[in-house]
C-alpha cells in the first residue's frame, strides 16, 4: 500500500512540474508590434505597422511550442493616410474581402530556433519558416515573404513596389 501511495504522489508531482513549465500567453497589442518594410521605386523603403492583432503563444520550458495569430488589415499604418487608404483597397490588400491575415504554426524546431507554419494573406496559404529569438520576457520573430506568393499584385503600380516584404514581430509576455 505504501508503494502505491508513493507512486500516486510521484505522478502527481510530475504532472504539476510539467504543467508549471508550459505557459500560454495571449498576445496583447499593447505589448507587441507587427512591423513590415517593402521597397518602393527601388530606392525608398516604406515602413509600416499593423496596430490591431491578436493571438497566443505557448512556451514550454522557455521555448516556443506554438504560435498563432490574426492581424487586422484595417489597422495598417505607414504614417501616410492616403497611402494607407490605397493599401486597403483592391488590388492591394483588399480589406473588405480579406480583412484578416492569419498565421498558425505547425512545427517549432528548438535547436534551430525556427517556427514553421502557414501564413494566409488574401486566401493564399503558404508554408513559411521564421527564425525567432527569446530575450528575457520578449520574443523577436523576423522573416521575408514574396508578396507575389500571396496574390499581392498591385496593378499598374506593381513594377514600382518590391517583391520582398520584411516582417518583424516583437511580443512581450
Amino acid at each position: 500500500m505504501k508503494a502505491f501511495s508513493l507512486i500516486i504522489i510521484v505522478f502527481s508531482l510530475i504532472g504539476q512540474l510539467s504543467f508549471a513549465q508550459t505557459k500560454t500567453y495571449k498576445i496583447d497589442p499593447q505589448k507587441a508590434r507587427v512591423e513590415f518594410k517593402v521597397s518602393h521605386l527601388g530606392v525608398l523603403t516604406v515602413n509600416g505597422v499593423f496596430t490591431e492583432f491578436d493571438g497566443e503563444i505557448i512556451l514550454n520550458n522557455g521555448n516556443v511550442f506554438m504560435l498563432k495569430g490574426n492581424v487586422y488589415v484595417k489597422s495598417i499604418n505607414t504614417n501616410e493616410k492616403a497611402r494607407d487608404k490605397i493599401l486597403l483597397s483592391e488590388p492591394y490588400l483588399d480589406e473588405k474581402t480579406y480583412p484578416i491575415l492569419h498565421f498558425q504554426s505547425s512545427n517549432v524546431d528548438k535547436a534551430s530556433k525556427m517556427i514553421a507554419g502557414e501564413l494566409t494573406i488574401k486566401n493564399e496559404k503558404r508554408s513559411i519558416e521564421m527564425p525567432y529569438e527569446i530575450l528575457d520576457d520578449q520574443i523577436h520573430i523576423a522573416t521575408r515573404i514574396s508578396r507575389k506568393d500571396f496574390n499581392l499584385n498591385f496593378g499598374s503600380m506593381n513594377a514600382l513596389i518590391g517583391d520582398s516584404i520584411e516582417i518583424e514581430i516583437h511580443i512581450t509576455f
